[in-house]
């Protein structure tokens, strides 16, 4: 009977002491939250530009404060746009609208909705103005002419 004493004691020895080391190997430390590292906040390139009816231009947003960087587009608080206000792509491709006019290209970020950033576009269509030089005597007089191009829309 010694012999299995010795042998249950060595057994339980063993549970004693390895088992509280399995089960700390065991446990994981829990990851650190991956939404925020930070406030939020968001810059938009450009900020502001003029472009001719139909151009195109490419903004991008840079989000701080958020391991989310992703971001929503808008035109004139209006969605993606509209043949009235240009329309934008979820990768911020904007495309401006065919009359001129003033509109605003905003990021939204996805992370923390209270926060985005705003641009400005001026859409302007294209104004010439012919003769461009012309030499004139004291008193004379000269005929211009302007030639305005914008597109119409088409419905």
């Amino acid at each position: 009977m010694v012999a299995t004493d010795s042998a249950f004691c060595r057994g339980f020895f063993l549970l004693a002491f390895l088992l509280p080391s399995i089960g700390c190997a065991a446990y994981k430390k829990s990851p650190p939250p991956t939404n925020s590292t930070g406030p939020v906040t968001i810059q938009l390139t450009p900020t502001s530009l003029t472009l001719g009816p139909g151009a195109q231009q490419q903004f991008t947003a840079a989000v701080a404060g958020s391991n989310n960087v992703n971001v929503t587009w808008s035109v004139d608080s209006s969605g993606v746009g509209n043949s009235s206000t240009g329309t934008i792509t979820g990768t911020g491709l904007y495309t401006a609208p065919q009359l001129s006019g003033t509109h605003s290209v905003t990021a939204t970020s996805v992370a923390d909705t209270t926060k985005s950033a705003t641009a400005t576009v001026t859409v302007q269509g294209m104004v010439s103005i012919a003769p461009t030089t012309v030499g004139l005597n004291l008193g004379a007089t000269q005929q211009f002419s302007v030639t305005v191009q914008a597109k119409a829309i088409q419905s």
